[in-house]
């Protein structure tokens, strides 16, 4: 499997069986799979582009450590931690 892969090529060592859905952020009609420790978000690259320059660059480079996963879509593999990466997408879907 793909995601094995790259989690290996990562240095992580996680079994697809031990990675969750986060329960808020696995959206339908994602463009982007972001794996952080041991949770999968299923998110848009045009949200994340638009209110982030730097997330825009991020997107645009060749040399990231991606590749489509099973499901069709970019896979990016996070060394953040699943609170801070939902924080983050806290601000950018859920202003107030």
């Amino acid at each position: 499997m793909l995601l094995t892969r790259l989690l290996l090529l990562s240095g992580l060592t996680l079994e697809p069986e031990t990675i969750t859905s986060h329960d808020m952020f696995y959206l339908d009609n994602r463009s982007v799979e972001v794996v952080c420790s041991k949770t999968l978000f299923h998110i848009h690259t045009s949200m994340l582009s638009f209110h982030s320059p730097m997330l825009c660059q991020m997107f645009s480079q060749v040399n990231l450590t991606t590749a489509e996963s099973p499901n069709g879509c970019l896979c990016i593999v996070s060394s953040d931690t699943p609170t801070n990466f939902v924080t983050l997408l806290k601000v950018i879907y859920l202003p107030e």
